[in-house]
């Protein structure tokens, strides 16, 4: 499959989309787990990361989805991406699971509907058994309230298979790199069947905590030294949360996530 071109399955759910990219990419290499340790494996579990560069790093992914013909459109894509490794790949949840027990691996794909399981259950089971694992949703179920409960679940990005082949290479380097990525169809998709209040109340739900406290602070027009010195990190870790509110959220500078705070988070609508 060439760039440009589109996953699609000949059956299952609906929709469209694009995506976006930030940070780095996760450490490794190989396929199938050829040349890597049980080590490697049981870093996804206790939740330690390598000591490798991540500059010299290919991401390794596992995909899992019920249809070859999609399974087919993200090995070809992967293949000339220039450094995502397919580790290996599946269409059923059990066998997903065995193979992330075995396989080394850094990322995985998975559908929503998959033989054996429900996918938000699945994604808490990932969470939970191999919690350095990036679950990425590729799927045709495009409505916002699927979306935020993968979210909740633990998943790092939510796209849509149809789209475009460099959004979703894209959308793998995203949340290899510990950021999130969400298709902004979806996002449009909330926009539309709510108000812009409801929407946004919407977005903020899947924020923790200490990134709600972040946005308030940017809307009180904190720079990021001011809000890493009022909440004790550093600089660099305030412009990580920033970023992942920006992905989780679809908003798309630091004036519209200020004005988005006032309003959601600080419950100052504008009328």
């Amino acid at each position: 499959m060439n760039t440009g071109d589109r996953v699609e399955a000949g059956a299952g759910e609906a929709g469209a989309g694009d995506g976006t990219a930030t940070v780095g990419d996760a450490d490794g290499g190989g396929s199938r787990g050829e040349g890597h340790s049980r080590g490697d494996i049981e870093r996804h579990r206790d939740g330690k990361t390598s000591d490798a560069k991540i500059s010299d790093a290919k991401i390794r992914v596992i995909v899992a989805d019920p249809h070859p013909v999609v399974r087919r459109g993200l090995r070809d894509a992967f293949a000339v991406s220039g450094n995502i490794v397919v580790a290996g790949e599946t269409g059923d949840t059990a066998e997903l699971l065995s193979l992330m027990d075995t396989v080394p691996h850094d990322v995985v794909t998975i559908a929503m509907r998959m033989p054996g399981g429900n996918g938000i259950d699945l994604i808490y089971r990932i969470s939970d058994q191999f919690p350095c694992t990036k679950v990425l949703v590729i799927t045709l179920i495009g409505d916002g309230e699927t979306a935020r409960s993968a979210f909740r679940a633990g998943a790092a990005g939510y796209m849509l298979k149809d789209a475009p082949t460099e959004r979703i290479i894209n959308a793998i380097r995203t949340v290899s790199s510990g950021a999130f990525v969400l298709d902004p169809s979806i996002v449009a998709a909330m926009r539309k069947s709510a108000d812009d209040a409801d929407a946004a109340s919407a977005a903020s739900s899947i924020l923790s905590g200490k990134e709600k406290e972040i946005a308030r602070l940017v809307s009180e027009g904190l720079s990021n030294k001011d809000i890493a010195e009022r909440i004790y990190v550093s600089v660099r870790t305030v412009e990580s949360h920033i970023s992942h509110i920006l992905g989780k959220t679809g908003i798309e500078s630091r004036t519209k996530l200020a004005l988005w705070a006032l309003d959601v988070l600080e419950g100052r609508g504008s009328g």
